[in-house]
Formats: structure tokens, sequence, C-alpha cells
């Protein structure tokens, strides 16, 4: 057995990868020899375009294939993913190519023209979904045979923790392999040899400590929450805990406690997937396009009142010009946030625990409010978007004290960890800064919206509302 880890994805993806570089090459010499046989075009490799052709081709389709998601989470793939994105994606890279090189081609007639382009989208098509569906092919078959595994730990013991045992065991193709359970009552119905973290009266074994200990030690990538009925509160102090260890997370449905989202029914166990978004992954792959590029222009554009924001702040009071701060990412990664020092350098415990008010005395002067009102304090966040730690819209993100108090309050804010957060999102839109933890579960519901919503349409009106916000100053 082979546990599914960053490697192993990594070799994968280089496979299709290499499969399209190989079959894309030859798509391009057997179009062209039909261009060559058929309508009598004098295109050949003798000629030092063709080279140049068969290059720009080669590196185009690639880049098409990367767009529309061919090489994320190589291991989800499906035989009818394959053939739906192969054929998408021909479809749109051929329109392309019809406009970019068919109708250059001298033909006798608008027939030919016709002809030539689908002669090219059959021999795209074919050459492209075959080896994908030869690999994907192989790779299932591995995982029936537990050749592939994801080591997967079941937070229960009692009958629900049986069922979803017994009914993943018969069925491999998943690669969910449990390796243990976490016992949240003291009447554990599961007898085998695999490992039980006891729940005592601290805890798992001595805390959560422990827990993170065991899902490092064993690999463990998926972590299934399925506790009976009146046993909900003990899986919910796990969370936070659970998403530092950046393991993917389902939940039992049924469980009312934690209901929100898409149900994935996986052989018949219905589950929600807390590391999951409805965002497809060509949508996925040009939001991270969309990010970088309006990124370099925001900061381009604004490098003026940069520059002289920071002048004001220098000036304004003593200490840093950019205030860095821990706060809690895309899958419960941390990261430091960056933000134009608004407020009075403090040495007092706990001040950076303290949120932030309208009239909140340690904001520096008129021009500390001035970018609070207009948001001016974030602009330095468009790096952290180039970083990679955030994207234009998302959801705001906290420091692990509050991310910590707020899953305990409310265990549906884990799910908003399956984004990366955003400088803005349709909580900061609708809501706007939030007082304290309460109205940061207010603020959170219109987070959940866009969860279950989340597109590039939507981002877009995100945006422009935002700058609409900023420019009237309605920043709260």
């Amino acid at each position: 057995m082979e546990i599914v880890n960053k490697k192993t994805e990594n070799a994968l993806r280089l496979k299709y990868i290499l499969a399209d570089v190989a079959f894309t090459i030859l798509a391009w010499i057997l179009f062209n020899l039909v261009r060559q046989n058929f309508f009598g075009l004098n295109y050949t490799s003798e000629e030092p375009m063709y080279w140049v052709g068969l290059f720009l081709y080669t590196i185009g389709w690639l880049g098409m294939y990367a767009l529309v998601g061919c090489y994320n989470a190589p291991y989800s793939h499906s035989r009818v993913s394959d053939i739906l994105t192969s054929f998408i994606s021909t479809g749109f890279g051929c329109v392309i190519l019809l406009f970019a090189m068919i109708l250059n081609d001298v033909m006798d007639s608008y027939a030919a023209y016709t002809e030539s382009f689908l002669i090219l989208f059959v021999i795209q098509f074919t050459l492209n979904a075959s080896p994908k569906l030869l690999i994907t092919t192989y790779t299932l078959k591995r995982f029936d045979r537990r050749g592939f595994i994801y080591p997967t730990l079941i937070v229960g013991s009692g009958k629900r923790a049986k069922n979803i045992s017994k009914t993943l065991e018969n069925h491999h193709s998943n690669g969910f392999y449990i390796i243990g359970y976490a016992e949240t009552d003291e009447d554990c119905e599961i007898d085998n040899d695999l490992i039980v973290l006891k729940k005592d009266a601290e805890g798992f074994d001595g805390g959560n400590n422990e827990l993170q200990r065991v899902i490092k030690d064993l690999n463990v990538k998926n972590v299934i929450i399925a506790p009976d009925k009146g046993r909900q509160k003990c899986a919910r102090q796990m969370l936070p805990t659970l998403i530092e260890c950046r393991v993917n997370i389902f939940l039992i449905s049924d469980s009312s406690d934690f209901a929100i989202g898409e149900i994935s029914d996986i052989f018949s166990i219905p589950l929600i997937a807390l590391s999951k978004n409805n965002m497809p992954l060509w949508e996925k792959n040009f939001k991270w396009l969309f990010d970088k590029l309006l990124s370099i222009i925001a900061i381009v554009t604004l490098f003026p009142l940069l520059i002289f924001t920071a002048i004001m702040i220098r000036q304004g009071s003593e200490g840093p010009v950019i205030y860095r701060q821990k706060r809690i990412g895309l899958k419960g990664k941390p990261f430091n946030i960056y933000k134009f020092r608004s407020m009075y350098v403090s040495n007092v415990e706990g001040h950076n625990l303290r949120l932030t008010g309208d009239d909140d005395p340690r904001i520096v002067g008129k021009w500390g409010h001035i970018m609070r009102k207009y948001r001016i304090d974030e602009l330095p966040q468009f790096f952290n978007v180039l970083k990679g730690d955030m994207s234009l819209v998302g959801f705001r993100p906290e420091q692990p004290y509050f991310v910590e108090k707020l899953i305990n309050s409310d265990p549906r804010y884990a799910m908003l960890y399956s984004l990366r957060p955003g400088i803005t999102s349709m909580g900061m839109v609708k809501y706007g800064y939030a007082k304290d933890t309460h109205e940061m579960l207010k603020r959170a519901q219109y987070d959940y919206l866009y969860i279950k919503n989340c597109s590039l349409a939507m981002d877009i009106k995100i945006i422009f509302y935002t700058i609409k916000t900023i420019l009237l100053g309605k920043g709260k």
C-alpha cells in the first residue's frame, strides 16, 4: 500500500503532463499531414515555421489543459471527468485555432475550412482523451486493490463509526483506509487492533497535542467526524485542532449540529466535506490568475498612494509602517497578514487580541481613522495575494485565538477554511468590521452563503461592491 501524498501526486501529475506533451506533438504531426495530403497545403517539417508552430501549438494546449483543471488534484480524476474536460477544452482550443491558423490557409471552398476544423477537433480530442483515460483507469484499479490509500481517522467509536467503517471496508475505490478512532464516549463498540484515542477528563490521552501527534505520525489524510447523537460537543472541540493539522474533514450529514454545504454521497455514506468548496476547478484556476494579475495592476496603479500612506504613518507615530499579524488561512495554514499600521504600538499583553471599534483610542490621529474608513490600511494585502496566502475575494482571516472561539461557538465556521481568505468578502461588503466574536459570527453568515455559491461572477460582483463601499467611505 502506498499513501497518497504530495510526492505521489506530483508523480501522477507529471504522467498526465508528459502524456499531453507527447500526444499533442503527435496531433500536430497528423493534422499537418492531413493539411498536406488532403488540402494541398505545403506546410512540412522542412519549413522553419513548422517547428515554431509546433512549439506554440504544444505550449498553447498545455496552458489550456492547465486552466481547465486537468492537472489539479490528479488522484480525484474520474473517466467521466476526463472525457468532459477533454471535450470542453478541445472545443475552446479548436475555436481559437480556427481564427489563429485554419482561416489563414488558402482553401478551395468554405466547406474545406469546416472539414479542416472538424478533423483537427477529432484528432486533438482523441489523442488527448485516450491517454488520460488509460492513466485514470490504471490509478482507479490501484485504489481498488489497495495500492493507493488515504489513511483515515474516525472521530467516534459508537454505532455510526462502526457502520461507516464496515461500509468503507467494502468499497476501496475511494481510497479511505481506516487506521484508527478517536473515542467520544465511554461505550466503545470498536473491537479490533486499530489505535483508539480514548477520551478522559482532560481530553484525548493528553489533549489535542496527542491528537496532532497521531495524525502526523500515521500520515492521516482524512478525518470523518461521526459521533453518536448527543456526543457532538466533543467532536466540535476537536475541529480547531483538525484544521490546524490540515487534514480533509468530513462530517456525517445527519448531524444537524454541523449541517451546511453540499452533501457528497460516498458509497451510500452521506458526508459533508468541510475542506472543499463548490467552485469548479477551471474557475479556481482562472480565479488564481485573476488574483495575481489584478494585484499587480493594483500595486502599480496605487503605488503613489502607498508611498504617501507610508510617509503619513511615519510622521504620525513611532513604530513600523507595515503591521504584521499571524492569521489562519487555507486549510488552517498560519500566515503573516500585512497591513498599514493605523494604531499606536503597545507592549501591553493581549493588546493584539482586542478588536478595534469606531472610536478606538488606539487609532493614530485623523489619518488613522481615514485609513480605516476607506480601507487604505488593507492595501498591503495585495502582496499577501501575490505570495499565495490570500485571494482578492474569500473570507476575513482571523487570529488563532478567535478562530478557536468561533468554531466552538459555531462549527460551520470551520468550512471557511476550504477557501483562501480574501482582502474582501461578502461578509465585509454586507456587514463590515466586527467589534466582538458575536458580530464576527453574524458576519460569517454571509460568508457561508458565499462558500455555497462561490464563482468568478460572484467574485467580480463582490469586488465592484467593495469599490463602491470604499469610494463612499462606508467602511464600518
